[in-house]
Order: structure tokens, then C-alpha cells, then sequence
């Protein structure tokens, strides 16, 4: 069966929108305090090699 360019846009939205959902139910990570001083040293030498950078959605 040929998908007509709707049928075929609606399944990619119904795709994106099950992917969405699943990357906005994913828990949220608690770490011990020693990992999380890891992992803040290890940010701090990414944005000091200039490797990342801050980044402000407002």
C-alpha cells in the first residue's frame, strides 16, 4: 500500500509524539553528594576547555 504525503505526516507527528513523551517521563537522577562534586569538577573542565558551553533558554 502507497502512504499519501498526509498519511505519511501524520504517522512522523505520531512518532515525534511518542518520542517527546518518552523523553518527558524520564526520571530525574539523585546522586550522592560525592558524585555529584564528580560530576561538577568534570563540567568544570569541559566549560574551561571551551569543549561546552552554558546555554540559557529564556
Amino acid at each position: 500500500m502507497i502512504k499519501t504525503r498526509e498519511s505519511a505526516r501524520k504517522d512522523l507527528l505520531k512518532k515525534v509524539g511518542s518520542l517527546r513523551k518518552m523523553l518527558m517521563d524520564e526520571k530525574r537522577h539523585n546522586f550522592t553528594l560525592e558524585r555529584v562534586a564528580i560530576i561538577k569538577a568534570e563540567i568544570d573542565k569541559l566549560l574551561a576547555a571551551s569543549f561546552i558551553e552554558e546555554f540559557s533558554y529564556s
